[in-house]
């Protein structure tokens, strides 16, 4: 229901944030990709997940988000506040089905989070997937993450939770 959330745009615009798509940074700003790489490698410092993130490089990055298969380019949205890249959000195509989406990954620059910015994010998931006729969006998350909690306030239900298992040594 997109009605508790209508003043998210007007916020943004109060603040200057501004937020696009893959194509309109390709078509605006020639270092877009190293930029998403270094924006995304700050947001995920401190964030609770269960793995150990291992560090990528720029073309692995490149290769694992951009050059998928999966990847929606109209769904891969960029927050900015005067052209510094300061979060994002996007929905991939796991699985060769239009209807079901997944979130690849949403997060924000810790100096600006609480601003509601990650909320207007994946709202523009949202509306994209349902101009699209998608019918589903699964994401996943640490429940300690404040990201759980924004994802049930948008209407993602909890569904059983995943194990991880970790072999060390022999």
């Amino acid at each position: 229901d997109p009605q508790p959330f209508a003043a998210v745009d007007e916020r943004m615009r109060q603040q200057g944030i501004t937020i696009l798509t893959y194509p309109e940074l390709a078509a605006a700003d020639p270092l877009w990709q190293r930029k998403c790489y270094a924006m995304q490698s700050e947001t995920m410092v401190g964030m609770p997940r269960v793995t150990t993130q291992n560090n990528r490089s720029f073309e692995q990055y490149v290769q694992q988000i951009f050059e998928k298969s999966s990847f929606i380019p109209e769904a891969f949205f960029v927050a900015l506040d005067q052209g510094r890249y300061v979060g994002l959000s996007n929905l991939t195509n796991e699985n060769d089905d239009p209807t079901c989406l997944s979130t690849d990954y949403t997060g924000v620059v810790s100096s600006y989070r609480q601003r509601g910015i990650a909320t207007a994010l994946k709202l523009r998931c949202l509306q994209y997937a349902k101009a699209h006729g998608v019918r589903t969006i699964v994401t996943g998350n640490d429940e300690t993450n404040p990201m759980y909690q924004l994802n049930l306030t948008l209407g993602f239900k909890p569904t059983p939770a995943e194990l991880f298992f970790e072999m060390r040594g022999h």
